[in-house]
């Protein structure tokens, strides 16, 4: 170490003129890795201790007590392929891999965070087993574009495709760049290709700009309603029962005090007619 700055393959020669690729640059990156590790350290910690205090308690169930632990456990794995992937960078060539960068989105995107609000919504909501079959099959399609689009991203950070193109919406005044498919084998040009990699990624959101509207307007037609337009729907429906369960009490009620009454004559109560309207204004 020298001056601060630990020698790494790579940063040990600042070329002239070129003070952004020096050791003030590194130790820039470093700072980062330093606050983003003390960071998902503070997360892990903040989830596990009252995760284990509540199983404890047996405040919450065990079939949650195992989907929270299993939750926790893709946190850790999260972090060893965090580390992998900065590990790779501490060669010749100081850049993380962007396999390894696309592995540790992916496992953050997918796994970790789509099973912390996969638990989430079932709490708050009870799964629908009637739900339309082709929206929602659409939905789990529309989804997946997303996350692929998302680790297209990945491997355009992973070999810094967008500083050789940073114009849009035509790359370098081409529609389709030039030298897409220039590297052998073939598919080897989705993820080392500077221009195809690039292209992938802009075509994937160009796609997602139509296909997100479209699907917005097919549930709208089908009549798909959202969470909470069904839980307001619910609860208008569950006191307009509750009104007309009162309403047939308070009937049955006065005809028994009718033939308890002396004589077998009893008042005649006329009970405000129910509908709708009147359920919901209570």
């Amino acid at each position: 170490m020298a001056g601060g700055v630990p020698q790494i393959p790579g940063h040990s020669a600042v070329p002239a003129g070129q003070p952004e690729h020096g050791p003030r640059r590194l130790q820039g990156h470093l700072l980062g890795e330093y606050v983003h590790r003390l960071l998902g350290r503070l997360i892990g910690a903040a989830f596990l201790l009252p995760l284990l205090w509540f199983a404890a308690r047996g405040r919450i169930s065990r079939a949650l007590t195992w989907k929270l632990s299993g939750i926790f456990v893709l946190g850790g794995l999260q972090g060893a392929m965090g580390w992998y992937m900065v590990q790779s960078g501490l060669v010749d060539d100081p850049r993380v891999s962007q396999y390894r960068l696309a592995a540790h989105l992916a496992l953050a995107a997918r796994d970790l965070r789509g099973r912390c609000c996969g638990v989430a919504l079932d709490l708050l909501y009870k799964r629908r087993v009637d739900a339309a079959a082709g929206p929602r099959g659409l939905a789990f399609a529309l989804a997946g574009l997303v996350f692929v689009m998302a680790i297209s991203g990945s491997f355009v950070a992973g070999i810094r495709a967008g500083l050789a193109y940073n114009s849009f919406p035509l790359m370098n005044g081409h529609l389709v760049p030039p030298g897409m498919f220039v590297i052998d084998p073939w598919y080897l040009n989705f993820f080392n290709n500077i221009a195809t990699v690039q292209f992938d990624h802009r075509l994937l959101a160009w796609l997602l700009a139509f296909v997100v509207p479209w699907f917005w307007v097919r549930c709208v037609d089908r009549g798909i309603e959202s969470r909470e337009a069904r839980g307001a729907s619910a609860a208008r429906d569950s006191r307009a029962a509750d009104r007309a369960g009162d309403l047939d009490a308070a009937a049955r009620g006065s005809a028994a005090a009718g033939r308890r009454a002396p004589g077998g004559s009893a008042a005649r109560v006329s009970p405000r007619p129910y509908s709708p309207r009147t359920a919901s204004a209570d």
